[in-house]
């Protein structure tokens, strides 16, 4: 076999195993994103409840920390994996960044709906309480 011919084998065998890793990249991340779109629409009712007792938002801040441990749990494990297969690249880099982006979109928009919830109820809540008096002081009159 000619030099030439070897080399563009072994680009081929590399060109293959990138393909591999990115259609895995690729399963990976749209299984994150729908993990975490579901894991958020189960956790709704967890969060508003104690919202809706008057705890305030720290169940939403409780539960943005640990989703912001598992995301970083979950990236942890995922540049193990990948620097133990000894292929780190700048395109892998770059992969696993955009990766984190994702993630963090996603966490950021259910992390802002379930605060922007809380605060209509806190806000509901104080109004409600509000027109309750009102209707006392009617009433008492």
């Amino acid at each position: 076999m000619k030099h030439e011919d070897k080399v563009f084998a072994k680009q081929c065998e590399n060109l293959k195993l990138e393909m591999e890793n990115n259609f895995k990249l690729e399963w990976i991340t749209r299984g994150l994103i729908f993990l975490g779109i579901l894991i958020f629409f189960l956790l709704i009712p967890f969060v508003l409840k104690p919202v809706a007792e008057g705890w305030g938002p720290f169940p939403v801040l409780i539960l943005s920390f640990w989703i912001f441990v598992l995301q970083s749990l979950v990236l942890t494990i995922f540049g193990i994996f990948n620097i133990s297969s000894n292929k780190v690249s700048n395109k892998n880099l770059l992969k696993y960044l955009r990766l984190f982006g994702y993630i963090s979109f996603i966490t950021g928009i259910a992390l802002f709906m379930l605060i922007y919830i809380s605060l209509v109820l806190i806000i509901s809540g104080i109004f409600m309480i509000y027109i309750g008096i009102k209707k006392a002081e009617d009433f008492l009159d």
